[in-house]
């Protein structure tokens, strides 16, 4: 496993999921129904983990990249509201399609002016990112979707998703015992170049390395 025995993870995919659309030849698909009892049946969570609108771009929609952001940013504000406790999100706005679908595809649904909307997307999920606090990862550069179809990703291009986003899970992890660890005045953070910062421990979290069970722990005065 990527992340070790200790992670619980529920899984809650759903093929022609969109965000807020609804299609008549595809009935009960729309995230935004969803999300709601996915995130009570799930508590509690610590990070929510949110890939949708490559559906939104079909053509029957007709919806912008910035249609389909919005889209998510509603769900996204729903599954926040949803719950009374706290939690982290991951938004990743999906891999872009391939000219596939703009040469017969196995999907009639898509169409060039799909790939074009898909292209756009991880421009306009970034800005909701950035209006939420939340991390964000562009899917379209750490894996692909497969020329076979054009709309979906294959073995391999799952498998390098799931690298990445175990990557972003165990930074996120680390960043929040970090951030809980300051509530706890057991840390301070200091600046140190751009984004880095440096973590300090302060007199209570000296007494508290003590008292923890590992062997030859030291720290600087």
């Amino acid at each position: 496993m990527l992340l070790g025995e200790n992670c619980r993870i529920m899984e809650d995919g759903l093929n022609g999921r969109t965000t807020v659309f609804e299609e008549e030849l595809c009935p009960e698909r729309c995230g935004l129904d969803d999300i709601g009892a996915a995130v009570e049946l799930s508590e509690p969570l610590d990070l929510l983990i949110l890939m949708l609108g490559t559906n939104d771009c079909k053509n029957l929609f007709s919806a912008s990249a910035e249609d389909i952001a919005k889209g998510i940013e509603t769900v996204l504000k729903k599954a926040l509201d949803t719950s009374d406790k706290p939690f982290q999100t991951l938004l990743i706005a999906p891999a872009p399609l391939t000219e596939r679908v703009s040469k017969g595809s196995f999907w009639p649904e898509f169409d060039e002016n799909s790939r074009l909307r898909s292209e756009a997307l991880a421009g306009e999920y970034r800005k909701v990112a950035e209006k939420f606090h939340c991390e964000f990862l562009d899917a379209g550069t750490v894996t692909k979707v497969s020329d076979v179809d054009g709309v979906h990703l294959d073995e391999e291009g799952h498998k390098a998703l799931a690298e990445a986003v175990a990557g972003r899970i165990r930074k996120q992890t680390i960043n929040s015992a970090i951030r809980k660890l300051e509530n706890e005045d057991i840390v301070y953070l200091e600046k140190y170049d751009g984004k880095a910062k440096i973590v300090s421990l302060i007199e209570k979290g000296k007494t508290y390395i003590l008292r923890l069970p590992i062997p030859q722990m030291g720290f600087a005065p």
